[in-house]
């Protein structure tokens, strides 16, 4: 877990920012994507793209920012909201990472689907119970949740949770995955929907989440 004070030291350090995610140069946002061969959004997260942030620092923070990505996109929307909100960060990473390959890690998540396969992912959130705001962020994968997201709104207790949505795709919107969430997360209070950005516009359109959160008295 990383609190809002080692987020901002990291940045001063220059060690946070845009962090490549090991894939083919033109995969987000080309023909070929999961949206468009599919109808959905951006691309499946390498783990060796960037640290899971998932620290056993102690915190004072009530919100927690949950993200998985494949790129940077939806990271770099995490990013943003821990900034400006003070929300602790936690990334989702795979134990085994998808591969380089942006097709054929398109294809593998095509085949987890169908098979509603739940990949495993490494650490977990510390002090789950003591975040009452979860931001959670991920890419639409052939119109829904990636399932690796899926395997992680499974494993965890949302009673008495608020959580707001942020997404990356390549045309597809929402699609179904608010109701996605609000299936796999009983107990939540709600499940909003936050901001929503085509993932290759993503580094130009930052100002939206600003925006939403002002908007939202939430920063």
């Amino acid at each position: 877990m990383v609190t809002r004070r080692d987020f901002l030291k990291l940045i001063s350090r220059g060690s946070v920012g845009m962090l490549a995610a090991c894939s083919s140069p033109a995969a987000e946002g080309n023909a070929a994507s999961a949206d468009t061969a599919s109808g959905d959004g951006t691309q499946p997260s390498t783990s060796g793209e960037a640290e899971a942030f998932s620290s056993s620092s102690t915190t004072s923070a009530t919100a927690l920012v949950v993200d998985f990505s494949y790129e940077e996109h939806t990271w770099q929307m995490a990013q943003r909201i821990a900034e400006k909100t003070g929300a602790d960060l936690f990334r989702i990473e795979p134990t085994t990472a998808y591969p380089d390959d942006y097709n054929t890690t398109v294809d593998q998540a095509r085949q987890e689907q169908r098979a509603n396969e739940m990949p495993d992912y490494t650490g977990d959130v510390d002090g789950w119970e003591g975040y009452d705001t979860i931001y959670l962020g991920y890419p639409i994968w052939w119109y829904q949740l990636p399932q690796i997201v899926k395997h992680f709104c499974s494993d965890h207790d949302w009673t008495g949770k608020h959580i707001y949505l942020f997404d990356s795709h390549m045309g597809s919107g929402w699609s179904d995955t608010p109701d996605e969430v609000r299936n796999l997360c009983g107990g939540a209070t709600a499940v909003d929907e936050g901001v929503s950005i085509r993932g290759d516009e993503i580094p130009d359109r930052l100002d939206e989440v600003d925006s939403w959160l002002t908007d939202q008295g939430l920063a």
